[in-house]
């Protein structure tokens, strides 16, 4: 065999060869070519035999159909009467297994002569069964045409042999020189996406500077001196504000539980017109959203039940339990004066809040800040992501870079299945 392959499977002393890693889509391609032309040329080859073979049968098929017999050319009757019956539809049988005919695509030669031998076959076994005792040598004729395309399919699994064997396994070193660039391919994505993130990390950080700087300057500045003092006044009031809340909230608890007692205690007298009136005290007292709003209210109501409220602790001295209790309720007057200051003081902290945050409308420094202060973290974060990203990245460089020059020894051991000499792979 000529060409590329009689260099490849050349029986002289094999030389070590070297092969540029670069060179090898153009060895692979070469390759490729030359096993497909010789499996071509073996395959055209066969398939023209096999057309003559074809035509041949045809002829055959010809003078079998002339072919006749006498009653007395076969003692077995039946046997004529089968032979006489069957033979035009073997003719045809065969005739159309002929139509059928032999692929001019060289991919589909083989298949197609193997179709044809076993479709003839089987019309031999079937309808032919008998026709060979009768017209033997017309048969003979038939089945030495069909055996002929047989031959040619053995003739040419011997031809591509070779040339099939060397695409095969040029085609797994491609597969795996494929796999050792898709590996190098792989690699310069994650460097470009490397090189990416560090560009976007450096424009990070010059932001990150900007926005220090203009922070800096926000901080240093007088609007910002003055915004300072106002927050700290505003922090101060809210504690006290919140302090009252809390001195509100324990006088209506101490309160609520005589309070309590004391409207269980009329209902049980029959007085349910001062239960009403204690049990309305109490709601008024408690309503969370509307402190100190219904406080004339609640005071002009608790002054009008304390006289009652006194002779229900005259009478049962265990409805006050401890010396807060009994101090808030030593006279009319304990009660309503510390629910008087306690929403006093509630009300003139929220009217100073309320002052102050009207104040600090007018200054917009302490807003930048914020709004600074969320870009500096979110830049921050987007660093850390990024450099998260970037080792990530580098921890899979070098995995694939560790596995390639065990692919490699892979791809030269898969090289010299196929090549002449020996194979010393270079990159």
């Amino acid at each position: 065999m000529a060409g590329f392959l009689s260099k490849i499977f050349s029986k002289k002393e094999p030389e070590s060869e070297v092969i540029e890693y670069f060179s090898l889509p153009e060895i692979f391609a070469e390759a490729e070519r030359e096993a497909g032309e010789s499996i071509r040329r073996a395959a055209m080859s066969a398939a023209g035999n096999a057309g003559d073979s074809l035509e041949s049968i045809k002829k055959s098929l010809d003078i079998l159909e002339k072919a006749d017999f006498s009653d007395d050319a076969h003692p077995n009757k039946k046997l004529l009467n089968v032979a006489r019956n069957s033979k035009p539809k073997f003719i045809d049988s065969m005739r159309r297994a002929i139509g059928a005919g032999i692929s001019d695509d060289p991919d589909k030669v083989y298949d197609s002569m193997i179709s044809f031998v076993n479709e003839a076959a089987k019309i031999m076994r079937s309808k032919g069964r008998y026709l060979g005792a009768v017209f033997p040598e017309e048969m003979k004729a038939v089945k030495s045409g069909i055996d002929s395309v047989g031959k040619l399919i053995n003739k040419m699994t011997e031809d591509v042999k070779i040339p099939v064997d060397m695409k095969e396994k040029s085609g797994i070193s491609k597969g795996k020189y494929n796999f050792i660039e898709d590996k190098y391919g792989q690699i310069r994505r994650y460097k470009e996406k490397i090189s990416e993130s560090a560009d976007n990390i450096s424009e990070l950080r010059r932001e990150i500077s900007d926005i220090e700087s203009v922070m800096e300057g926000l901080k240093n500045s007088a609007e910002f001196s003055e915004e300072a003092d106002l927050i700290g006044r505003l922090e101060t009031l809210e504690m006290k504000f919140s302090a009252a809340e809390n001195y509100y909230e324990a006088l209506i608890a101490s309160t609520g539980n005589v309070f309590r007692k004391s409207s269980y205690q009329f209902s049980r007298d029959n007085n349910k017109e001062m239960a009403g009136r204690v049990d309305n005290l109490i709601d008024i007292l408690s309503k969370k959203n509307d402190k100190c709003r219904l406080m004339g209210e609640a005071v002009e109501l608790y002054i009008s039940v304390y006289p009652s409220l006194a002779s229900v602790f005259d009478a049962n001295p265990d409805v006050i339990k401890n010396k807060t209790e009994e101090e808030l309720f030593s006279s009319p007057g304990v009660f309503p004066e510390k629910l008087k200051s306690c929403c006093n003081e509630l009300k003139l902290s929220l009217d100073e809040i309320a002052a102050v945050k009207k104040e600090g409308e007018g200054y917009s420094s302490g807003r930048e800040l914020d709004k600074l202060s969320v870009k500096f973290e979110m830049n921050t974060e987007e660093i850390t992501k990024l450099e998260e990203e970037t080792e990530s990245l580098k921890f899979r460089i070098e995995e694939a870079e560790n596995e390639i020059p065990e692919l490699m020894k892979e791809l030269e051991l898969s090289l010299n299945e196929w090549r002449k000499s020996p194979v010393e792979l270079k990159f």
